[in-house]
């Protein structure tokens, strides 16, 4: 009996056997072409879908077969290349579609070489560097990294920076700076602090510290309590202080924003009702907090 290496190596020769299957006419092989391919429910207990396809063979018979392996190309009009054989869990499929030529050829006189550009191996010694290229060789994805939010120019501050690319709309950035800026100015005439004090202090308050978000436990749907990140907790703020300044009738975009800011820098607006709602919400949703885990 070979073992599955000696199989990898060498791959096994078929024995070409005449069949007494009327589809196949005595051939080991037929060709055909795909009509349809779709997916099926196989017999309990099995539950996995399976991937079929209805082939017109080349002597006009019309047969179900099986779509072996993970994953396939096949469409409507694919001409595929069939064998006999029976799938146990799917009742009436009596043909498997043969996969591409490499599938069962092995690799004994396959190209194996690699490429003399690959990865440059690292320094003796530097063993993060080394490991960061055997985590590139095995990482097939791109890495995702966090995107880094630019400050602002007047205040050199990334949370303006940030707010004003949620006020801005259609890509209009030097509109939304005018906005903002005017909006902190006006903030400054009205208290005795800077408005730039007055902001960030609006901000903080209109942040909420927990939200309820959604998650299915069985057939319900319960509304759970969660700690909101500080990369979200501004994110909410923003969109929150946006909203109930663009709720506001009359005057222009700088005043509306400008008196937003001054209420939930005292604890009062639209804002930082929002954000007593939900903590209200979550308060309410208490005894649900143990299915966060």
């Amino acid at each position: 009996m070979p073992t599955i290496q000696q199989l990898l190596k060498k791959g096994r020769t078929p024995t070409l056997v005449r069949g007494s299957s009327p589809a196949l006419e005595n051939c080991p092989q037929k060709r055909g072409v795909c009509t349809r391919v779709y997916t099926t429910t196989p017999k309990k207990p099995n539950s996995a879908q399976r991937k079929v396809a209805r082939v017109r063979l080349s002597n006009g018979i019309e047969v179900t077969a099986y779509i072996p392996g993970e994953g396939h190309n096949l469409q409507e009009h694919s001409i595929v290349l069939i064998r006999g054989g029976r799938v146990k869990d799917l009742p009436g499929v009596r043909y498997h579609i043969i996969r591409g030529a490499l599938d069962t050829s092995g690799v004994s006189d396959r190209k194996k070489g690699r490429s003399k550009y690959g990865a440059k191996m690292a320094q003796k010694g530097a063993a993060t560097q080394k490991s960061e290229v055997i985590l590139a060789i095995s990482m097939r994805k791109k890495r995702s990294f966090k995107k880094k939010h630019v400050e602002d120019p007047l205040y050199k501050d990334a949370v303006v920076g940030k707010f004003i690319n949620v006020i801005m709309e259609r890509g209009k950035k030097t509109l939304a700076q005018k906005i903002v800026y005017e909006a902190i100015e006006v903030l400054g005439k009205k208290g005795e602090e800077s408005g730039y004090e007055i902001f960030k202090r609006a901000i903080q308050n209109a942040s909420p510290l927990v939200e309820v978000r959604g998650r299915r436990v069985g057939s319900a749907t319960y509304q759970i309590p969660m700690e909101v990140r500080a990369e979200r907790k501004y994110a909410l703020a923003f969109r929150w202080i946006k909203r109930a300044a663009s709720s506001k009738a009359g005057r222009a975009m700088r005043d509306k924003l400008a008196s937003e800011l001054w209420d939930a820098s005292n604890n009062q607006g639209n804002a930082v009702k929002k954000k007593e709602e939900v903590h209200k919400m979550a308060e309410a949703n208490k005894a649900f907090s143990h299915f966060r885990f």
